[in-house]
């Protein structure tokens, strides 16, 4: 009978089929794993950097089909890279097994994340273990496709076959695998005083009237003080920040308030939500928080203090907008408030409207090159500095008639006084400046002014 907790795959190094090496990513760019680095490293040490690529790609378009064929799968939030990251290191999995790779187990660490994430989000067994199946089958057609396009003609049907027993070997011990952890997480959790904070919380924040009185009881946190929210997740998508590292980032961020209580909540793979109440002045307090250095990868998210229930809500609604923008624009800090992207938040909420308006708000001084980015720079700076051209030449280290300078031709490219709509062209600096988009090439052809500096006029003079 097969050892449903451990499968060590017993093939030969030299797994007869050769061919695996041949394999390379349809697209010219490869997709950017979601797997751990340490799984990755391995397998292209292991077998070369061309098939990991290709197996990288077969699991993300194993992830879309299982998304695409059971609804229970959505892509809401990032429950699609979690999905990914199962996908993608079961198939290198997979691959370094058909090559002779001692792997130890069938099941990955990425897997078994996955799988707890599925419970977590109430996927139900049926439903799980048929995206593994539709997975395997996915995976199946594709390696048996590779096996006929390369392998040796004179002996391919033998290894077709060596191919369907290795693979249905593997995937009976898998879907094992998969099962049991599925089934231990569910008992865990059905007593597990994580899961019943969870519950509790999501109460709260679906404004259901709680009980302050009971929920402080279960939960050890009065809901009647002031509350400041916190999101702390990794922002790699191979998630290398375990949930235990992110929940200690999540409590030294909090401590930093001097809290007269804090909760801190594990919520799914790769994010932590937390709340305390702070005793003191919240702007210095919170600027403590800004100051915590976070190891390479982890992120947070800050709401604005706030009290009583609709506080816990609220606190929370705006660490939640930070996290959500956070994911599609950068931002040089490790721990960011909502207050310093409150305005960007609304103004992108809508990304192809506020891109639209960027770009018709901007004219040619939205124009993808160097020099329109250096005259974009200078004019967000002049208008940060209440129109001091001394103080924006400060800030971007340059002399003041340069800024003069610049002012003058951003305005002729926006064709009025930058004092007109001001307040529009801030807003449309900020949209190009976070989403890094260039503008589309109907609208440079249908503009006939142009950003870059007129024959005789010199780029800076400073």
């Amino acid at each position: 009978m097969t050892n449903t907790n451990e499968f060590h795959f017993t093939h030969a190094r030299d797994s007869g089929l050769p061919w695996l090496s041949q394999l390379e990513p349809q697209a010219r760019a490869s997709i950017v794993s979601a797997s751990g680095r340490a799984h990755f490293n391995n397998a292209v040490r292991a077998v070369g950097r061309g098939p990991v690529d290709w197996a990288v790609e077969l699991g993300y378009r194993v992830a879309q089909r299982i998304v695409q064929d059971v609804p229970s799968f959505d892509e809401g939030d990032d429950s699609f890279e979690v999905l990914r990251m199962a996908t993608e290191s079961t198939t290198i999995q997979l691959l370094l097994a058909l090559a002779g790779v001692d792997i130890g187990e069938a099941s990955t660490s990425e897997a078994i994340d996955c799988v707890n994430d599925f419970v977590r989000r109430g996927i139900s067994l049926d439903d799980t273990l048929r995206g593994i199946h539709l997975g395997h089958s996915v995976m199946a057609s594709a390696f048996l496709a590779a096996c006929e396009e390369f392998g040796d003609p004179a002996v391919r049907l033998t290894q077709i076959q060596a191919v369907s027993e290795r693979m249905f070997e593997f995937f009976d011990v898998f879907s094992a695998q998969m099962a049991d952890v599925y089934l231990r997480e569910t008992t865990r959790r059905s007593s597990s005083d994580d899961a019943v904070t969870f519950e509790l919380v999501s109460e709260v924040l679906r404004s259901t009237v709680p009980d302050n009185a009971q929920f402080a009881k279960r939960v050890g946190y009065s809901l009647a003080k002031q509350h400041l929210a916190v999101i702390v997740w990794s922002s790699s998508l191979a998630r290398d920040a375990d949930q235990l590292e992110l929940q200690n980032a999540a409590t030294d961020l909090l401590r930093r308030l001097h809290p007269t209580q804090k909760l801190v909540l594990p919520v799914g793979v790769g994010r932590v939500w937390g709340w305390a109440s702070p005793a003191g002045p919240v702007d210095e307090l919170v600027g403590a928080m800004m100051a915590v250095p976070l190891k390479n990868g982890i992120r947070a998210a800050v709401g604005y203090p706030a009290s009583g229930i609709d506080g816990f809500r609220r606190s929370h609604r705006e660490a939640e907008a930070a996290f959500t923008l956070l994911q599609t624009v950068d931002a040089p800090a490790h721990v960011v408030p909502y207050a310093d992207v409150d305005l960007l938040s609304l103004i992108v909420a809508d990304r192809e409207r506020a891109l639209e308006f960027a770009r018709r708000e901007l004219g040619a001084l939205g124009d993808d090159n160097q020099y329109a980015r250096e005259l974009r720079a200078t004019v967000a700076a002049f208008i940060d500095a209440q129109g001091s051209p001394h103080a924006a030449a400060t800030r971007l280290n340059v002399s003041r008639n340069t800024v003069s300078y610049r002012i003058r031709r951003a305005e002729e490219l926006l064709g009025r006084d930058i004092s007109e709509r001001r307040a529009q062209l801030h807003a449309a600096l900020m949209v190009v400046a976070a989403t890094n988009e260039p503008r589309s090439a109907e609208a440079k052809s249908a503009e006939p002014r142009s950003a870059e500096p007129r024959s005789g006029e010199p780029r800076s003079v400073a």
